[in-house]
């Protein structure tokens, strides 16, 4: 039922035919298309793929009188014109047909933008709040550290000594005598942090170190 067939009532429209000719393709849809007292809306379900040649139904049409012109759907052209012939495509969230790159008509939804790759580079991590410098450590920052260590290891109940050796651990000497008798001093984050990755280091030396004995059967 094409041109010459009135039912304004008619609310959905099949197309299960291709046409080459633009005048059939809006003659067709055209019957679901009349005004009628309640009636909200016409659906259009395209078996034949002439939406995607012809372009939608309220596209901009130039009409013509010209015998040797034809009616343009000048929307349809712009679109081929920018995005190419695939210029329609199906909406992810309802299945409507919308044009690619815009929104939806039917259910609002709205295409994202896809995030860039991010550059990145090799590098090695160090603690924000540490010195970036590789200059020896003064006098005095030694004897803050190791009375730092003083604290931590009476805090903790730790054997006497145990300061003295994590102090010969990081500077490969042990502290002098006096300093025995520094005043404590609350480990700051940079120490609690060395303290934690040397206990780490001295776990797996010892689970390595078990791990090649056995008992023979």
């Amino acid at each position: 039922m094409t041109e010459g067939f009135d039912l304004p009532d008619l609310g959905c429209i099949v197309l299960a035919r291709p046409t080459k000719s633009f005048g059939l393709y809006l003659q067709m849809i055209g019957r679901g298309l009349r005004t009628a007292e309640n009636k909200p809306d016409c659906i259009i379900l395209d078996h034949a793929g002439a939406v995607y040649q012809h372009g939608l139904p309220h596209d901009q049409i130039m009409w013509t009188l010209d015998v040797d012109k034809r009616a343009e759907n000048i929307t349809q052209a712009e679109r081929k014109a920018k995005v190419g012939s695939d210029a329609m495509c199906d909406c992810p969230k309802c299945g409507a047909l919308r044009v690619r790159g815009m929104g939806c008509d039917a259910c609002g939804w709205e295409p994202q933008r896809r995030g860039s790759g991010i550059d990145f580079a090799d590098g090695d991590l160090i603690a924000i709040d540490a010195p970036a410098s590789n200059a020896p450590a003064s006098q005095m920052e030694r004897a803050r550290f190791y009375s730092e260590l003083l604290c931590h290891q009476d805090a903790l109940g730790y054997k006497r000594g145990w300061a003295a050796h994590k102090f010969k651990d990081k500077f490969g000497s042990f502290p002098p005598w006096a300093w025995n008798d520094l005043e404590r001093i609350e480990p700051s984050v940079i120490t609690l942090r060395w303290i934690r990755s040397r206990n780490i280091a001295y776990a797996k030396r010892a689970t390595f170190s078990g791990a090649g004995h056995g008992t023979a059967a």
